[in-house]
């Protein structure tokens, strides 16, 4: 059917092009306004619908004489609706002011539009209100929007959520209008000039007003990029200062009416938990996930709760039971704290650490048992005194500040002293002794060290007279030595050292020996090794000039001893010693026959048979 108009025909007002409306040539093909006899149209080619406008306008002629208006009728316009054609509304921008955030809400939106069929009037009687038919679909649209934002607070917060059900009022409310709007595409707009960081760690202390004092969290934030649009959507210009703010928000709150002592029992189980999951749930609003998240409500308190290390001794000096006399020894301290409850109030208090009263406690149990000790004890079984030492501070660690047993490690080392190394030079070193013969010939040289320290007190009196003089106190103890055995050992082998025998001269002067070890304790405080003994020749004697010295030396003993027999008429005595003389007068031609050296110096040998008789 064809319909003839002599108006020319009129479109809706489009000429609105700005960026926040709908671009107004969509409506070209979909929506048209014509007039009553406008041009001819072909209603069944177009697929045009023409809906009557039922109201119209009243249609006047002006008079120009008489100044007057005659009312000739209506005049009416007709809707000419195209429901085969639609059109694609691409990134249309619509910004919506949200006074909760403080902020204005950006969303861009893509989307099919056309209108419904069996509701053109509907449309045609929402579009002919409207001057402008692009604006009023933005409008209309924006309002939508708007009023979804008002029903749900947290709107920005959880769009991604709500993205769905916006779609679906978006539609629905479309439809009451008489259109049809589909493939809708929301897409959060934000500050796209923003460089986007994926991985973000921040180290940050939160001030905290606490029910009994106030402190300062020590937090390590570590998140991940998850949803870049959220980042975008949210529009966070700087997030790791926005993180900073959350968590200050978050850590405050959880903790502002708890006492320190509650809050470091329980940080690591609820408190922790809470703020953890808070602060994940505040970041994912940004676009961000929790990944790591440490936050301590005291250094001091953490690193007891975490481990630690502490080493005791390179100035510490210890009394023994011997007031006087003092030791030094290393003491390492590896624990573990388990817990905060059960432990007294006075070592859990903000910016105090309480690794220094365990150092405290540590030192104290030293110092009170190694009064106990005495100092040959602690130098001769140093490896049982540290033993129980070690008991010792366990048991009081893990008593006062619960530290977990299996992770308490206590090291004991042995520091020197300057008395320890005096004694150690000693050791080290040895002493002698000279026992010279009467033909000078030969000598006899006692060898001895010092085993230990028997007298700490006489040992300690003597540190200032002999410290670094470890020679001089070897020679006065050896000059004690040889003053108390000399004469003995001349007086039972000092003329015959070069004839005596060996092993039991040895023993002699061995027992000799040990009866001035009382003497060298009394003096000294030591205890001396067992002496080392052996006979040595001059250096310009052979070793037939020394016994023959010695046999001239026995005859020349023989000869007055047998004079004195003879006197007391002694006739036994007289027998034995001339035959003793016969002896050694044989072993000196043995010797003469088998060194000329020998014969030289003594060139009267034949007399020593003569003198025999």
């Amino acid at each position: 059917m064809v319909k003839k108009f002599t108006i020319q025909n009129k479109k809706f007002d489009m000429n609105d092009t700005s960026r926040t409306h709908i671009d107004p040539k969509i409506f070209e093909k979909i929506v048209r306004t014509v007039a009553p006899d406008d041009i001819e149209i072909d209603e069944e080619y177009e697929r045009l619908i023409i809906v009557n406008d039922k109201t119209g306008e009243h249609f006047y002629k002006k008079s120009l004489g008489m100044k007057m208006s005659s009312l000739l009728g209506q005049k009416y316009s007709y809707h000419i609706i195209n429901f085969i054609e639609f059109s694609k509304v691409k990134d249309v921008l619509f910004e919506i002011s949200d006074p909760r955030e403080g902020s204005t809400i950006k969303l861009k939106m893509s989307f099919e539009l056309s209108c419904i069929k069996s509701k053109g009037i509907t449309a045609i009687q929402f579009l002919k209100k409207n001057k402008n038919a692009s604006v009023a679909i933005y409008k209309i649209i924006a309002s939508w929007i708007r009023s979804f934002i008002e029903q749900h607070p947290n709107f920005t917060n959880d769009f991604f959520r709500l993205e769905k059900e916006l779609r679906e009022v978006i539609t629905n409310q479309a439809q009451r209008k008489g259109f049809r709007i589909r493939a809708i595409r929301l897409v959060p707009i934000g500050n796209k000039k923003v460089d986007i960081k994926q991985h973000i760690t921040i180290l940050h202390g939160t001030k905290c007003q606490i029910a009994d004092d106030h402190i300062e969290v020590r937090n390590k934030i570590v998140v991940n990029l998850v949803n870049e649009r959220a980042f975008l959507w949210k529009d966070i210009k700087n997030p790791e200062e926005w993180i900073k703010e959350k968590a200050d928000a978050i850590i405050q709150n959880e903790l502002i009416d708890k006492s320190f002592k509650d809050i470091v029992d329980e940080f690591r189980t609820a408190y922790r938990r809470n703020i953890s999951a808070k602060l994940d749930a505040a970041v994912r609003e940004i676009g961000y996930s929790i990944q790591h998240i440490i936050s301590i409500p005291s250094d001091e308190i953490a690193e007891f709760l975490n481990g630690f290390v502490f080493k005791l001794g390179n100035h510490d000096t210890f009394e023994t039971k011997e007031a006087e006399i003092k030791i030094k020894m290393s003491v390492t301290v590896e624990g573990k704290g388990t817990q905060i409850n059960g432990i007294d109030k006075k070592y859990i208090k903000p910016r105090k650490s309480i690794i220094e009263d365990i150092k405290k406690l540590t030192i104290e149990t030293v110092e009170k048992e190694m009064r106990t000790v005495d100092p040959a004890t602690y130098y001769r079984e140093f490896h049982e005194v540290s033993n129980n030492l070690e008991l010792k501070i366990k048991k009081q660690l893990i008593k006062v500040f619960k530290l977990d047993e299996s992770d308490l490690k206590i090291s004991i080392s042995f520091l020197k002293t300057d008395l320890k190394e005096r004694f150690d030079r000693l050791f080290a070193e040895r002493g002698t002794v000279i026992i010279e013969s009467k033909t000078e010939n030969m000598y006899y040289e006692i060898k001895y060290g010092v085993q230990f320290v028997n007298d700490w007190h006489i040992f300690h009196k003597n540190h200032i007279k002999y410290q670094n003089e470890t020679a001089q106190e070897y020679n006065d103890i050896s000059n004690y030595i040889k003053n108390e055995i000399e004469l003995e050992v001349m007086r039972v082998a000092g003329p015959l050292i070069e004839l005596a025998d060996t092993r039991k001269l040895d023993q002699e002067i061995e027992n000799l020996f040990e009866q001035t070890q009382h003497i060298i304790t009394d003096e000294f405080g030591l205890l001396l090794k067992a002496p080392r003994l052996r006979r040595v020749a001059h250096n310009d004697l052979n070793d037939n000039e020394i016994h023959a010295a010695a046999f001239l030396e026995q005859r020349k003993q023989i000869r007055e001893e047998l004079k004195l027999a003879v006197l007391e008429e002694d006739d036994d005595l007289v027998e034995e010693l001339s035959k003793k003389l016969t002896e050694s007068s044989e072993r000196l031609k043995k010797i003469s026959a088998t060194d000329s050296k020998f014969i030289i110096k003594e060139s009267n040998v034949k007399q020593l048979g003569e003198n025999d008789s």
